[in-house]
């Protein structure tokens, strides 16, 4: 019984993974002001066990953006204009999510969730328990004040410049 217990406890923690953001970055200390000549856009991905070791590499226009690790935030200020927010995971076997397009203006703020459903089951294989697992991966808009709970107690990643 212990020995299928402690089965079971190391593969959650290989499925679901673990994460961890350097100390020396900040946490969130509320939304940036917008300017008059670009758009204040967030992207976060508020902390969650299910993918929690995964690493979201983020590009707007197929340029790097930021990696973002379980629990953590980037933002950025763009000019006007339209714009595609695609991604690729670390480990590679993780679950990507789908490309998302947005448009922004002057002075606006944006909010983008990265959502993370996921399930584990534990099912008899003969004399040993087996854990399975499935993800599903989305960048969904919020509104402001979602994001700032959901980011609130997570860490900022420095994302790269210029984007326009």
């Amino acid at each position: 019984m212990i020995g299928r217990l402690a089965l079971s406890a190391i593969l959650l923690f290989l499925l679901a993974g673990c994460s961890t953001i350097p100390t020396e970055n900040p946490s969130f200390a509320g939304v940036e002001s917008p300017r008059d000549d670009s758009a204040l856009v967030y992207f976060y991905r508020p902390k969650n066990f299910t993918g929690g070791g995964v690493r979201i590499h983020a590009a707007l226009n197929n340029r790097q953006l930021a990696t973002l690790p379980n629990c953590s935030f980037t933002y950025t200020y763009l000019p006007p204009g339209k714009y595609t927010l695609s991604t690729t995971s670390s480990p590679s076997f993780s679950q990507t999510p789908d490309p998302i397009s947005f448009a922004v203006e002057s002075g606006q703020k944006q909010f983008y969730l990265l959502d993370i459903d996921g399930s584990f089951s534990l099912i008899p294989v003969g004399p040993i328990t087996v854990g399975t697992s499935s993800t599903s991966m989305t960048w969904r808009n919020t509104n402001e004040s979602d994001a700032v709970r959901l980011m609130t107690g997570c860490y900022l990643v420095q994302a790269t410049e210029p984007q326009g």
